[in-house]
């Protein structure tokens, strides 16, 4: 079930119809009160700083080991779309982006339905995984040279409207340890020169 957030909305130029499945709010919503809920008794240093950009990196991530775990069934309807800064999916950016300072709060629709046992433990791996990590390290991650997002991405195109195919997605994916690579920060065998550096800024 979609739910429509709102009119249409333009990214860079491009009108997106802004509708958000309930499953992916779900999604959201979860990893936003588990991150909250972790950094309630931390330190400013040890806060993991959630903004929509490291949001879409975080659900991006989930949605991966989902399918690899599930033969390349998807988390959700929603697609994602090879926006400057990643994978993005619009009306997840849409419905959050007035968190864009990093102090984000859940968003409920009437509908949501209790995620399953199995969807929270990937989440709960995930974010262990990714705690350490800043959302440039995140970004560098799902951008990397060859992943489904660098072979769609035209830097040309300053509507970045191209989307990402959830069948490439799992392909990319299926033979590597996402996990892993996650917790090791690994960007592969690329040369220094080859990893690009994004500015740790929302979307």
């Amino acid at each position: 079930k979609l739910d429509n957030i709102g009119p249409k909305k333009t990214y860079n130029g491009v009108e997106y119809n802004k509708k958000l499945s309930l499953k992916c709010r779900s999604v959201a919503n979860y990893i936003i009160e588990e991150i909250n809920k972790y950094n309630k008794y931390k330190s400013v240093r040890e806060k993991v700083f959630l903004s929509t950009k490291r949001l879409q990196k975080l659900i991006y991530f989930c949605e991966v080991e989902y399918m690899k775990r599930n033969n390349g069934k998807p988390l959700f309807d929603d697609e994602y779309y090879a926006w400057k800064n990643g994978p993005s999916i619009p009306g997840l950016y849409y419905l959050f982006m007035q968190y864009a300072d990093g102090n984000i709060n859940p968003v409920y629709e009437k509908g949501e339905q209790e995620l399953s046992e199995d969807v929270k433990i990937i989440i709960d791996e995930i974010l262990d995984a990714t705690k350490n990590l800043d959302t440039v390290d995140l970004t560098n991650i799902s951008n990397v040279s060859g992943s489904p997002y660098d072979k769609v991405f035209n830097e040309d195109d300053e509507h970045h409207e191209q989307l990402i195919s959830k069948k490439d997605i799992c392909n990319y994916y299926v033979n590597k340890n996402l996990m892993l690579q996650l917790k090791n920060n690994d960007l592969g065998c690329l040369d220094q020169d080859q990893i690009i550096k994004l500015k740790d800024k929302t979307l």
